[in-house]
């Protein structure tokens, strides 16, 4: 089982991971931003609105898994339309919200089981720590894709690199 301190340095590990891919996100003008593009995604935008939407869709299931509240019918919120202000904001206010939800937990949380219904109305139950690693293991795995676009873009990735993180100086 990973300790509960680990999972908040992973998150902590993720806002400093988001702040850099929106420091080069901000040289993104809003007409790159709905152009189309290749992969998994049509634009940038629906890239970027799929990552932060997933997390906050997960938040919410956390926090209502955690306030043994009943599972509701999970949609991704919509991003269409939004600025690369709006999206760089909202997915920096995203990152501190992890940590503000994780920060007061105990370890004894991370073994509680939260019931949710996915995008499809089915309804699963997760050990929280699962939950939160899963959320983790996607934002590195869509970062990887944002990193492409931005280097189809003519930009200069930042390194994000998880071990460029633990090197910093305390």
């Amino acid at each position: 089982m990973i300790e509960l301190s680990r999972i908040q340095h992973l998150y902590a590990y993720h806002r400093w991971r988001v702040q850099r891919m929106c420091q080069v996100l901000m040289e993104v003008d809003d007409a790159a931003m709905h152009r189309p593009m290749q992969g998994s995604f049509e634009t940038l935008a629906k890239l970027l609105g799929h990552m932060i939407g997933a997390e906050r869709l997960w938040m919410e299931r956390i926090k209502r898994g955690l306030a043994q509240q009943a599972p509701i019918d999970a949609q991704l919120p919509s991003f269409e339309g939004a600025s690369v202000q709006d999206l760089a904001t909202a997915w920096r206010d995203c990152a501190e919200e992890w940590l503000d939800l994780l920060l007061p937990l105990s370890e004894e949380w991370l073994v509680k089981t939260i019931t949710y219904k996915n995008t499809k109305g089915e309804q699963y139950s997760s050990r929280l720590s699962d939950v939160l690693l899963h959320v983790q293991n996607h934002a590195t795995y869509h970062t990887g894709q944002l990193v492409a676009v931005y280097r189809a873009l003519s930009l200069t990735p930042p390194s994000t690199d998880y071990i460029a993180y633990v090197r910093l100086p305390a």
